[in-house]
Parts: structure tokens; C-alpha cells; sequence
């Protein structure tokens, strides 16, 4: 059912702590040359294999709103964790695997790459790829994801094409940095290439210990000395490589701690790629002016954030 649903893909359930039964639903339906998917299941985990990918002539990118529980994805060499709130990208033409290790509902839209391609995001562009929940645009990306995947009365062709080139706009826009406050309009469009390049080889590797300016900027393309250019002219309030890799990883933890999905403060640290917990706890207390432990605690006691 998921093979015929999303794609040609090995679907294996984790097996649940209490020993339940896996549990799951799915709908999916095609409009436009896009597939729309919407389910909610037990934890699993899927991989689409080369063979998968030679025999099914897919050419789509996987738009996913995570609504539920964790998606780890992994592609090629890259690999991210979406939280609640995170849109992530997949390219259909590579192998990849997704985990889910809980309950999980995502919104699911197939998207031809010819939508994106024309719109600057092309196969070049390093998957799979993470759209911050902060992200002034994701709110809005995420309604439309959820609009085109009800399961109720649904959308007529002509009102989901609108709705998809809307989408296909908003999703190439932030996944290549060309609405970020954070880049100048009078930037040459190299650079600002290079720099969300990467931002992105970073949201790809945030947990690694070998994450370092000179790797990213292998990564990207770019000298070491463009790299710390563009992040010393366009860092916005973190003007400096490493001091973007610690305010993302704080932001990581942050969230991994107010949503209950870290069992202690030293998971939420190593998760985050922090290996020191002293100097971790340091830093995000004079972050976000709470410990945290803390918040931790405000988490399992289920008292709102403010």
C-alpha cells in the first residue's frame, strides 16, 4: 500500500516497545502530475534502493510537512531530523531511507521536478534538505501542504494547480535562500549560492564532530576565505561561520527539549553535536536566558512555552 500510495520503496514497522500491533492509514490521490499523501502510523522505517529507483522512471522531489513525532532522513551522504513544524526535500531519483521511530502523521506532496527545475532548484542542489519551522515562510508553506492533502471534500484540478505552482514558488524560494532577510538583493547570484550551499552542508552535518569551515566550504564550492566573506557580510546576528553552527545547534536542542523528545539534557547536547555539557549548558542559558534543564522540565510537566 505505501509502495502504491507514495513510491516503489521496502517499508519495514519498528517493532513497538509494548508490543502493539503496527497501526497505520494512508491516502494519497494524483492531481496535475503531483501526488498528494496524507498519513499517520506507527513507527518504521523505508528505503528506496537503486534498483527501486532504475525501475520506476519517478523524477520528483518529496515535499514532506512533519505533523507528528520525528522523520530522520538520509540521502547520499546528507541526513537531517525533522520536528514538528519542519518542512524537508528528498530526490526521487536517489536512493534514500527515512526513519521514523515513533508515531509519526506527514503531509506528503510528490512534485514533478520540471515545477522546481524552472525555478532554480535543480537535482544539483543538495538533498535531502530541512526548511526550519522558524522560517517566516514555512507557516505558509505548510498550510498549502495540508490544504492539498485533506482527505475530506477535496480541491478541484484547476484550484490544486493554482495551489501547487504557489507552492513550487515558496519551496524553491527557501530551499535556495532567495527571500532570507539575511541576503543582500545587491549580492551576485554566485554568491549567494555559496552561502546557502553552505548553510545547507551544515543543516546536513549539524551533529557531526568533524564539522568544520574549511569542510563546508569544500562542500559548497567555495574558498575558506568567500566563506568567512559572506558570513561576515551576511550573518545577520550570527556574523561568523562557527558562530552559525552554534546558534544552530543551540536552536536544535532548544526545540528537542521543548517538545519532550529528548530523554535528558545531555541527549538534547550530543543530539545537537555538542560534546562538551558544561560549556553547552553555558550557552544556551545565555541564549534563551533559562537553563536547560529547565526547560526540560517545563516540557514534562506540559506547561507552555510563552
Amino acid at each position: 500500500m505505501v509502495c502504491e500510495a507514495v513510491l516503489d520503496v521496502a517499508m519495514v514497522p519498528e517493532r513497538a516497545p509494548d508490543g502493539r500491533p503496527f497501526d497505520g492509514r494512508i491516502h494519497s490521490r494524483s492531481v496535475a502530475g503531483a501526488r498528494l499523501v496524507n498519513f499517520r502510523s506507527s513507527g518504521h522505517h523505508i528505503t528506496r534502493l537503486a534498483h527501486q529507483v532504475d525501475r520506476s522512471g519517478d523524477d520528483c522531489l518529496m515535499l514532506s510537512l512533519q505533523c507528528e513525532g520525528q522523520s530522520r532522513l538520509e540521502q547520499r551522504d546528507g541526513r537531517c531530523l525533522l520536528l514538528p513544524g519542519d518542512i524537508g526535500l528528498l530526490d526521487s531519483t536517489r536512493p534514500f531511507r527515512i526513519t521514523f521511530p515513533e508515531t509519526v502523521e506527514r503531509r506528503l506532496v510528490l512534485l514533478p521536478r520540471a515545477w522546481l527545475g524552472r525555478r532554480g532548484l535543480q537535482a544539483r542542489n543538495a538533498m535531502p534538505m530541512r526548511i526550519e519551522a522558524s522560517r517566516p515562510t514555512t507557516p505558509v508553506i505548510a498550510q498549502l501542504l495540508r490544504t492539498l492533502t485533506e482527505t475530506g471534500p477535496t480541491l478541484d484540478e484547476s484550484s490544486s494547480r493554482i495551489l501547487l505552482d504557489a507552492l513550487a514558488e515558496l519551496i524553491a524560494r527557501s530551499a535556495l535562500g532567495t527571500a532570507s532577510p539575511s541576503t543582500s538583493a545587491a549580492e551576485p547570484a554566485p554568491a549567494r549560492d555559496g552561502l546557502e550551499r553552505v548553510r545547507d552542508h551544515v543543516a546536513r552535518n549539524l551533529t557531526s564532530p568533524t564539522l568544520s569551515a574549511a569542510e563546508a566550504a569544500a562542500a559548497a564550492g567555495v574558498s575558506l576565505r568567500t566563506l568567512h566573506r559572506l558570513f561576515a557580510r551576511h550573518g545577520g546576528t550570527t556574523p561568523g561561520f562557527g558562530a552559525y553552527v552554534i546558534a544552530e545547534r543551540l536552536d536544535f536542542a532548544r526545540r528537542l527539549l521543548a517538545s519532550g523528545r529528548a530523554v535528558s539534557v545531555s541527549d538534547a547536547a550530543f543530539q545537537a553535536g555538542f560534546s562538551d555539557l558544561s560549556h553547552f549548558s553555558r550557552r544556551f542559558q545565555a541564549r534563551y536566558g533559562i537553563r536547560p534543564s529547565a526547560l526540560r522540565r517545563r516540557a514534562d510537566s506540559a506547561i507552555p512555552l510563552r
